[in-house]
């Protein structure tokens, strides 16, 4: 159990181990324990369920509709070390399916559950199954333990994790649309990737509803990746929000507009001005052996006049928090016949570019605008050469640091991840940590570049916002929008 406690979602001596399980799969695989091989342990089966399918319900993968999702050997050896056999059992009863590595492709195995068999064998309620391991465990001096992460550093933010954090579970209940039922009736078209894209919407909603509803709170922090702070919030559809209390008030969140084009003027800005925070963080991104990449693109870019008055113009359309509105007219995008407005999205887990269609053109600008700094720098359409043809030097500082070492296996992933550090750098190790000294009784929780609190504190937190910000990045300061989690339009599930 001691490994099992170290990366499990939580313990509480209140609440007991719990592990969410879709009922679907769980009524499926107990009607096979029959068979189960008795040299294996039935708890650490369900264990393995959980964790592979909280990985395929994160925003990461659920838009993978029908698609295999990527399972290195390392990561499932974290789970348990002899594996394999409990994947062998559900591989051998048809609710696991499998796809072999490829060395040829440079690809792991991968894995996907087959929710179709179980719904065709007559499981067919969309539910949530909570389980209960009862074993006997040494009592851990803290009820709570977030994936076996703990960090002094984010314990102003960690503490709000707890029972007063609720999940009104009856009014989410009450206001789910009929339709959502009456979409059962879809399932028996013939059309695997179609069930698998709407399943994996209702049950995601369903999981995030009960791991909040049952206080399984789930925390990690990863500073050789994103940096970012992961929780359920994080993980959260909108469409949820407004059923999310603390000591049952309505949370209310502050958003930086233009989030990511403002950290890039925050990155270009603390080049210019040797702002530490920054260069700190470009050490930590491309390593302190850089070879002089702060110096190279001082004398490639910014020196430079055309890079100068590129930059004036985007840093005034941020700061003014109308940069997805100026960008709209660059990208030229017309209405497909269906009304939404196609665009090439990259797909990072399947490593190709599909089409995608938005209902708003801003929206799809967004994604545009993401897919111009998340994306190779090989990967250039018509959208990217309209950015380039307005902006040629901006885009070449973007190839810069997406190639800014020395030509390896996803070297572009640094840009991306270095603007990542500088907001989690910002909100989460400055920003936060300064506003709840300020105010150390007042709730406090996060969604990446957002910060999130209850209507008594939101005003006090705006213009403390403001400030910090400024103070971190010597002057600059963004668009804020203060958005209520009590309106989301769920009739569309």
């Amino acid at each position: 159990m001691k490994k099992l406690k170290k990366i499990n979602g939580r313990y509480s001596s209140k609440h007991g181990w719990k592990m969410v399980i879709s009922k679907m799969i769980f009524d499926y695989v107990n009607n096979h324990k029959n068979i189960f091989p008795e040299s294996l342990k039935w708890d650490e089966l369900l264990y393995i369920i959980s964790k592979m399918e909280y990985k395929i319900f994160t925003k990461k993968y659920r838009d993978l509709a029908g698609d295999f999702i990527p399972f290195p050997s390392a990561e499932l050896k974290r789970y348990k070390a002899d594996y394999s056999k409990y994947l062998d059992f559900l591989l051998s009863i048809g609710i696991l399916d499998k796809k072999n590595y490829s060395t040829y492709k440079k690809r792991c195995t991968k894995y996907k559950f087959n929710y179709k068999k179980a719904y065709l064998s007559g499981y067919r309620i969309f539910d949530i199954k909570n389980i209960e391991i009862n074993r006997s465990i040494k009592h851990p001096k803290n009820d709570y333990l977030f994936q076996g992460y703990k960090d002094k550093d984010l314990a102003h933010l960690t503490k709000w994790f707890n029972d007063d954090l609720q999940f009104d579970e009856n009014n989410f209940l009450e206001l789910m649309p009929s339709k959502l039922t009456k979409k059962d009736k879809m399932y028996h078209i013939d059309d695997d990737e179609l069930f698998r894209k709407i399943y994996l919407r209702i049950q995601s909603y369903n999981r995030s509803a009960e791991e909040l509803k049952n206080k399984n709170f789930r925390m990690s922090r990863n500073k050789n990746s994103d940096n970012r702070f992961h929780t359920n919030l994080t993980n959260l559809s909108k469409k949820l929000r407004q059923f999310v209390r603390y000591k049952g008030e309505t949370l209310y969140s502050l958003d930086i507009k233009n989030s990511q084009p403002f950290f890039i003027i925050v990155l270009i800005e603390g080049l210019i001005n040797k702002n530490n925070n920054i260069i700190r963080n470009i050490n930590k991104v491309y390593g302190n052996n850089n070879n002089g990449i702060v110096s190279k693109i001082s004398s490639t870019f910014l020196s430079d006049k055309e890079f100068q008055e590129e930059f004036e113009i985007l840093r005034k359309w941020i700061l003014e928090g109308v940069f997805y509105d100026e960008i709209i007219e660059i990208y030229n995008l017309q209405k497909a016949k269906n009304g939404k407005y196609k665009i090439k999205v990259y797909i990072e887990n399947k490593k190709k570019t599909i089409t995608k269609g938005f209902e708003s053109i801003r929206e799809a600008s967004k994604a545009l605008t993401l897919r111009l700094l998340y994306t190779p720098a090989k990967k250039k359409d018509e959208h990217y050469n309209a950015f380039k043809s307005r902006f040629p030097k901006i885009c070449d500082f973007f190839v810069f640091l997406k190639n800014y070492s020395g030509g390896k296996k996803n070297s572009y992933k640094k840009f991306p991840k270095l603007l990542q550090h500088i907001e989690a750098d910002c909100i989460i190790d400055n920003v936060t940590k300064k506003i709840e000294k300020k105010h150390p009784h007042a709730p406090i929780f996060t969604v990446h570049d957002s910060i999130v609190t209850t209507e008594e504190y939101i005003d006090e937190f705006q213009d403390l916002m403001f400030n910090y910000i400024s103070e971190y990045t010597n002057g600059l300061t963004p668009k804020l929008s203060k958005e209520c989690w009590c309106d989301d339009d769920i009739t569309d599930l």
